[in-house]
């Protein structure tokens, strides 16, 4: 299991890089538009932000599925590893990545053109509008501070400049964080399969706990509850931007071990210390994604 754990990072890594570079270019390309006041391509650049968070949500949900499948087919056989890597070349179009998901694994066919719709352009459009919003907000921040202080304005690449790193901290806060929130959403959906479910009947919250590990989310840390329990409605993973916090599958036989009722499990009594960062998140994601 240690085996197809370290896969899975790397994936998330993989993934994870190539979305945040191409993000943080689309950023500096939107301001580069905003300064030549060039709507048409701003438009357009809005609109390719936008499916691109799109499609890189869509294939982490399908990488959630695809993980609860391959351990419960691996329950099922009693074979704690996974032989099969993860299949993600990172200058793959993540339409083709999911496409060839769901050829090697034919169980995620069905809900296939489920993910797409619900992570359709449409539906993260208002995200990159809100992005290249504050991508105005500064730029017009800078061009008023240089007007103050005296400074000349002449050239596009000194306010870029200056706003690059707000674009950057952008991409890879917003990125990770919708990552983690679609992969936990596409396990709850296939976890909704009731054969599913009897394999795996429950999660446990898992932090990373290093020093960087907000208190909060450590006090998480070892929380087993039922899938369909309440708690996840208030404490599932990410608990903030930026969380690493993770929502790992427990199955029947290992439950048993620890002396639970995999299909009897008492909600756990959640520590006052432990709380999302906000009420934007901790909320159940494919209830916030799906509508459930």
């Amino acid at each position: 299991m240690a085996h197809i754990l370290k896969q899975s990072d790397e994936v998330w890594n993989l993934i994870y890089q190539k979305s945040g570079k191409v993000i943080y270019d689309l950023l500096n390309s939107i301001a580069l538009a905003k300064w030549n006041k060039n709507t048409e391509r701003e438009l357009a650049l809005t609109e390719e932000l936008a499916d691109m968070l799109s499609s890189t949500a869509a294939y982490s949900d399908m990488l959630g599925r695809r993980r609860v499948l391959l351990r419960a087919d691996n329950i099922k056989l009693f074979n704690d590893e996974p032989e099969e890597v993860n299949p993600i070349i990172p200058n793959t179009p993540f339409q083709e990545a999911i496409d060839d998901l769901v050829k090697r694994m034919p169980m995620l066919a069905k809900s296939a053109e489920e993910v797409r719709q619900i992570y359709s352009v449409s539906n993260y459009f208002a995200s990159a509008k809100s992005t290249s919003l504050n991508l105005t907000k500064r730029i017009q921040a800078e061009i008023a501070k240089a007007m103050q202080q005296g400074t000349p304005i002449n050239k596009a690449d000194e306010i870029i400049s200056k706003i690059s790193g707000f674009s950057y901290h952008y991409a890879n806060n917003i990125y990770r964080t919708n990552l983690s929130t679609s992969y936990h959403a596409g396990q709850f959906q296939i976890l909704k399969d009731p054969d599913i479910e009897e394999i795996l009947p429950a999660f446990k919250f898992v932090s990373v706990g290093d020093s960087d590990t907000r208190p909060n989310h450590q006090a998480m840390n070892g929380i087993i509850a039922s899938v369909r329990s309440l708690v996840w409605f208030r404490y599932s993973s990410p608990l903030g931007y930026e969380c690493r916090c993770s929502l790992v599958t427990m199955d029947a036989r290992t439950l048993k071990r620890m002396g639970y009722d995999p299909y009897r499990i008492p909600e756990p009594s959640i520590p006052s210390t432990a709380f999302p960062d906000s009420p934007l998140f901790g909320r159940r994601p494919d209830a916030v994604l799906y509508g459930f």
